[in-house]
């Protein structure tokens, strides 16, 4: 969490994944369980029609929400066990497109979240949820 807060208005260039690095969002608003980012729609995330592929928003989502996970603190890794997409409208290449992520129920053993997608004018793009669960793992 220390880390995101100190970095409100900055790159994600130390993000704590490579992906996230790659996707370079912009850290809006951190805070426990709660994030909200901003990304550019650049053309090697986008499908033919120059429009935000569907896997990069799935991508998107579980970095971010990973990312809201990690700043919870827990001593454990969770991974994905499943992630659903609902698309409701494309961004377009050179978009800058809001993610903001919340942990609903943040259990021991399993995570339930949520990742939503906006347009810069407040449209609803897409909507993500997912259940993550522990690993034997340390992080």
């Amino acid at each position: 969490m220390e880390w995101m807060q100190a970095n409100i208005g900055k790159p994600m260039t130390e993000s704590p994944t490579p992906v996230g690095r790659w996707i370079n969002g912009v850290i809006r608003q951190a805070k426990e369980g709660e994030f909200v980012g901003d990304f550019l729609v650049r053309p090697e995330m986008t499908n033919p029609l120059g429009w935000l592929h569907g896997g990069m928003t799935a991508v998107i989502m579980d970095d971010f929400i990973g990312t809201t996970l990690f700043a919870l603190g827990r001593e454990d890794f969770y991974t994905t066990v499943d992630l659903s997409v609902d698309y409701f409208a494309p961004a377009r290449g050179g978009d800058v497109v809001t993610a903001k992520t919340r942990i609903v129920k943040p259990g021991k053993q399993v995570i339930y979240a949520e990742c939503d997608l906006f347009s810069a004018e407040g449209k609803l793009l897409a909507r993500g949820r997912t259940n993550l669960v522990r690993m034997e793992k340390r992080v």
